[in-house]
C-alpha cells in the first residue's frame, strides 16, 4: 500500500514537472499558440497583426455560415439514408451539394490564406511560403500514416477474423 502511494505521487510530480518545463511545446498545439508562434516568426507590424485579425475574424464568420450549411446538408442526407425507401437522384443531389459546400470551404480558406499573404512584404512573403510547404508536407505525412495504421489494423482484424 505504501509502495502504491509513493509511486503515485512520483507519477504526479513528474506529471506536474513535466507540463512546466515545457510550456512553449505545450502551447503549439493550440491554434493561439500557432497564431503567435507564425506572428513572431512573420516579425508583422502592429498595423499588419490588426489587418490579419480583422480578416480572420471574416474568415471566421464565413466559415461558421458555411460549416452550418454543410451541417444541415449532412443532416438531410441522414434523413434520407433512415427513410424507408432511399430515392437514388435525392441521395446523388444531396452528396453533390455536401460536395459543393466542402469545396467553397476549401475555397474560402485559400483565399483567406491569400489574403494574409497579400498584407506581407517581401521577407515575410518568403518565410509565409516554406511555413505553408512544410506544413503542408506535414499534413501530406499525417494522411499517409493514417492510412497505412488503418491498412494494418485491417489487415490484423482480416488475420483474426480468419
Amino acid at each position: 500500500m505504501k509502495n502504491l502511494k509513493y509511486a503515485v505521487l512520483s507519477f504526479m510530480i513528474i506529471l506536474l514537472l513535466s507540463s512546466l518545463s515545457y510550456p512553449q511545446m505545450r502551447d503549439r498545439g493550440t491554434r493561439d499558440g500557432m497564431r503567435e508562434m507564425v506572428k513572431k516568426k512573420l516579425q508583422l507590424t502592429s498595423e499588419q497583426e490588426k489587418k490579419i485579425n480583422d480578416l480572420r475574424l471574416i474568415h471566421k464568420e464565413r466559415l461558421i455560415d458555411l460549416t452550418s450549411e454543410l451541417k444541415k446538408k449532412e443532416l438531410q442526407k441522414e434523413k434520407i439514408l433512415s427513410g424507408d425507401v432511399i430515392d437514388r437522384n435525392q441521395l446523388i443531389k444531396i452528396t453533390n451539394e455536401i460536395g459543393e459546400i466542402k469545396n467553397r470551404i476549401m475555397t474560402e480558406r485559400i483565399n483567406h490564406q491569400m489574403d494574409v499573404y497579400e498584407n506581407l512584404d517581401a521577407n515575410q512573403k518568403i518565410i509565409w511560403k516554406d511555413m505553408m510547404l512544410k506544413g503542408d508536407r506535414m499534413k501530406k505525412e499525417m494522411m499517409l500514416g493514417m492510412r497505412d495504421n488503418m491498412k494494418d489494423k485491417m489487415m490484423n482484424r482480416n488475420k483474426a477474423n480468419r
